[in-house]
């Protein structure tokens, strides 16, 4: 089981020359991979899951405009006709931007302008048909894709703005602000691996910034890269000796490690930085869980309840030592209120399972095991709860297919540790 935190303090990431910021919000928990939360990964940079602003009937004009060898003069009337009317007055750029394309309609700088306007006013989808029309007549301009992957990024759609910059890169290779874009796309596509390798050339040129330095040690830590993060740690460490954010973000680098003595000391250092920082309080808590020592977990998970109420993950927690304690009341109220407050993990299916069995309520345990299972179904524990759940529950049937699942299971184990043993073996 490894770590997963948020990153509590507000990471604001200012790429170059854009005037916009990329923030890590409190709000938001990052686990690492199988965590002490449900193991779901969350974007730094959030997308709706809806389909983007710009495929609508807009997008139809760009279509027909981008498959042609030159912009053709309908599709930008269109696109003005729809724009100006939002903008009626003769002096606002956009309708003087239209004013030129209705002459000609074919110049590119222009309607970069336009698309620059547009994006001013969030018009991110009329934005994006403008560049993609000015690269149209002009395609050897890579401002204009630099703005066209900027409005992407800014509508949401990371995957789409990831193309423009590349070709703004490869027409301008000194471009800080493409590269650094670049970077922070393939961030929001959760492509850690691939967002270190694009930010860590900017942060060559920039070795100063402390803040693209987090960013870069955060990828390198999501894509399972500790020493790179402990590596970076030392630069961040070289400007911001103090910070909590740092001293965090190196906690977790030492627990993907195995060395949680060091990242306990880490995170302690976190908590007399900063006592009130979201999570800081319930990661500590949680290192100290892992080890057994639930009498110290117990205290850092109400303090972090004290400075956050809402960490509903820290109140599951504490429900789970109650339990282990022998009150199953208690625990049974705390994990029960954690999973209403949103805290839907293996912890809490799995102990409110056991619970409930332990109190003959067989159909809701194995309502919470079955759920318990779904999440990790490489876990034996939970296969054997259910399974007591289900005799409790008259359905002997269905408890010996979790037994026999859990037969398979070990017997599966056993091969795969004997081909371990005998491969040295083979080496001739």
């Amino acid at each position: 089981m490894r770590l997963g935190i948020t990153i509590f303090a507000t990471v604001t990431f200012v790429c170059v020359g854009v005037g916009f910021a990329l923030r890590s919000d409190t709000s938001q928990r990052r686990p690492l991979a199988v965590a002490a939360t449900s193991g779901r990964r969350s974007l730094l940079l959030k997308t709706s899951g809806q389909r983007p602003p710009y495929q609508n009937q807009a997008s139809l004009i760009y279509d027909v405009a981008y498959r042609t060898s030159q912009p053709p003069a309908m599709a930008v009337a269109q696109l003005c006709r729809r724009v100006a009317s939002q903008s009626p007055a003769s002096d606002d750029p956009i309708a003087r931007a239209c004013g030129v394309l209705g002459r000609d309609p074919h110049n590119a700088e222009v309607l970069n302008d336009l698309g620059v306007s547009l994006a001013r006013q969030r018009k991110y989808g009329d934005a994006i048909i403008a560049y993609r029309l000015a690269l149209a007549a002009n395609s050897g301009l890579p401002q204009i894709e630099t703005n066209l992957g900027i409005a992407y990024f800014r509508a949401g759609d990371f995957h789409a703005a990831i193309a423009p910059f590349r070709r703004a890169i490869a027409l301008d290779p000194a471009n800080l602000q493409a590269q650094t874009l670049l970077g922070m796309s393939f961030y929001g596509t959760q492509d850690y691996n691939q967002a270190a390798n694009e930010l860590a050339k900017v942060a060559e040129s920039q070795p100063g910034n402390t803040k693209l330095l987090f960013v870069l040690a955060e990828c390198y830590l999501w894509s399972h890269q500790s020493r790179k993060t402990l590596q970076v740690f030392q630069q961040i460490e070289n400007t911001q000796p103090d910070s909590a954010a740092a001293y965090m973000l190196l906690g977790q680098a030492l627990d993907a490690l195995g060395r949680y003595t060091q990242a306990i000391q880490e995170f302690q250092k976190a908590a007399s930085a900063a006592p009130s920082a979201p999570n800081v309080h319930f990661v500590l808590g949680y290192l100290y869980w892992k080890q057994r020592r639930f009498n110290e977990a117990a205290r850092e998970f109400r303090r972090e309840l004290a400075a956050n109420p809402g960490n509903a993950e820290a109140r599951a927690y504490l429900g789970d030592i109650r339990y282990r304690r022998g009150d199953l009341g208690a625990g049974h109220q705390l994990l029960a209120k954690a999973f209403a407050e949103g805290a839907h993990i293996r912890l809490v299916y799995l102990d409110l399972g056991i619970i409930d069995t332990r109190l003959e309520k067989y159909h809701a345990a194995v309502a919470e095991l079955r759920e318990a299972v779904a999440l990790d179904p490489t876990q034996t524990d939970a296969h054997y709860r259910l399974a007591l759940a289900y005799k409790g529950a008259g359905n002997a049937a269905a408890a010996d297919r979790e037994l026999q699942t859990i037969k398979e299971m070990e017997e599966e184990n056993r091969a795969v540790t004997q081909r371990a043993v005998m491969k040295p073996s083979s080496v001739h």
